[in-house]
């Protein structure tokens, strides 16, 4: 059951935000996931 809510998670380590999107799925209703915070402008 997922959660509510949004969560943006910031990292160049595909295998941290892999992993994060895993173990936080079901507190979240959305999870995306950026490796540069340069993605943020566009």
């Amino acid at each position: 059951m997922a959660g509510k809510g949004k969560l943006l998670i910031i990292d160049d380590n595909e295998e941290l935000l892999f992993a994060l999107q895993l173990f936080l799925h079901s507190y979240f209703a959305k999870i995306d996931t950026i490796k540069n915070s340069n993605q943020l402008l566009s």
